[in-house]
């Protein structure tokens, strides 16, 4: 099953691949296309095997550097930020669509759902 077997909104649904490095950059902006400023923000992220789960495979949140698993803020001040799961991390899942939501919480403590949707884990294509 597939993020295409749902007929689901392909911008909403990743595609990493087991044992490979995974990065997705997002900019976040307003209805104007501006950059909205993240400074001070922190994101979470849970892949889980189905919606309501209690246990998660797999979390992610903010990071230092780019190259580590979690959310690196390139530029917060114009909501850019790089979404990094290694492949140390990507080699921890099985092969499988899973559910993710990533919430976030403002610089005054306002916790919000920025994001959701399928992730599917799948084997190289070599």
């Amino acid at each position: 099953m597939s993020c295409r077997d749902f007929n689901f909104n392909t911008k909403n649904c990743m595609n990493v691949f087991i044992s490979k490095d995974y990065q997705k950059s997002i900019n976040y902006k307003d209805g104007e296309g501006t950059g909205i400023d993240m400074t001070g923000s922190t994101l979470f992220m849970k892949i889980k095997n189905n919606k309501g789960d209690s246990v998660s495979v797999l979390e992610l949140t903010n990071v230092l550097t780019a190259s580590e698993t979690g959310f690196y803020f390139a530029d917060a001040s114009t909501g850019s930020f790089l979404m990094t799961i290694t492949d140390t991390d990507t080699a921890t899942v099985s092969k499988g669509v899973y559910v993710y939501e990533i919430n976030l919480e403002d610089s005054n403590g306002i916790k919000s759902i920025f994001m959701s949707g399928l992730i599917e884990f799948t084997d190289t294509k070599l």
